[in-house]
């Protein structure tokens, strides 16, 4: 593998496009999944306050 200034320029420059919506993609899943896990931690706390 060579790291050559021009080949790191093209791989970045035809790369940014691709990257920037795999990325998107991966925000929104992480976002579902963040809302998800607070909304069962919200139903396990309120079970736990509910059994105290």
């Amino acid at each position: 593998m060579s790291h050559s200034p021009v080949s790191d320029g093209e791989i970045y420059g035809h790369g940014t496009a691709a990257s920037q919506r795999r990325s998107g993609v991966l925000d929104r899943l992480a976002s579902r999944m963040a809302r998800s896990v607070r909304r069962k931690a919200a139903k396990l706390a309120a079970r736990l306050r509910r059994g105290r």
